[in-house]
């Protein structure tokens, strides 16, 4: 049992075998021999065991070959399939071995173990976890919009979206460091009367107006930042003697 182990650590099997790479092959074929199958006795199996030695793929393959015929391997087509069979067989022998313990095991226990044993991630996530359409939370994304004074949407998720949407353009820290906008959204007729005769017609305009500022603002960013990264390129520029010029 101590040698088997011992085995087991110098040639591990992968996760997942790639059954054109003779090597893995080869790995595989002698992990479920000492592991499951045992056909050998261990002295018996020193040439299956010289993977990775010099010239070891001739041999191995004659010792492979005359294994195949011991187990009694059907005659199959390619390694994959001879592979399967191999794996049908070790887990043939393995049941045979135990049959009192394997014998109680319908679909749905293995089901149930298959399951307890996949690893779980807790995530630190709190949305992860959250009830999106939970009263508590449809009731705080709510009082959320009526304190940023913006209208709620049938999905609290676009609502949700909306409140976030408004919170980074205008109260994040940044936001907050730039300079508000001055003069007037809109031309008025005199001091307390608007373009429009309809009340609400001239806020839809006020709105607009302010959202044509924003953009032109943001235009106006990405233009300076524009222009200083070309500054920063023709301030330092590189001279090449075999061209004869100076820049890029």
């Amino acid at each position: 049992m101590f040698r088997n182990k011992l085995i087991a650590l110098e040639h591990p099997t992968p996760d997942t075998v790639d059954a054109t790479d003779r090597q893995q092959f080869a790995n595989t074929v002698l992990w479920l021999e000492d592991q499951k199958i045992r056909h050998y006795k261990i002295e018996d199996r020193v040439p299956l065991r010289a993977i990775g030695t010099p010239n070891w793929e001739s041999s191995w393959e004659t010792a492979y070959q005359r294994y195949k015929e011991d187990v009694g391997m059907m005659k199959v087509n390619g390694p994959i399939e001879e592979l399967s069979w191999l794996l049908s067989y070790a887990v043939r022998l393995e049941y045979l071995d135990n049959v009192e313990t394997y014998k109680t095991f319908t679909s749905d226990r293995v089901s149930e173990l298959c399951k307890a044993s996949k690893p779980t991630v807790e995530s630190s996530n709190p949305f992860d976890t959250m009830n999106l359409v939970g009263a508590d939370f449809v009731s705080g994304v709510e009082k959320l919009a009526k304190r940023l004074n913006h209208p709620v949407h049938t999905n609290p998720a676009i609502t949700l979206e909306a409140s976030a949407r408004i919170i980074y353009e205008k109260l994040r820290p940044e936001a907050l460091n730039q300079p508000k906008p001055v003069g007037q959204a809109y031309p008025i007729k005199g001091s307390d009367q608007y373009i429009f005769a309809d009340k609400n017609m001239d806020e839809a305009a006020k709105i607009l107006r302010l959202l044509q500022i924003q953009s032109v603002r943001q235009v106006q960013t990405s233009v300076n930042e524009n222009i200083v990264a070309v500054q920063e390129i023709t301030a330092d520029p590189k001279t090449d003697s075999k061209l004869g010029k100076v820049g890029f």
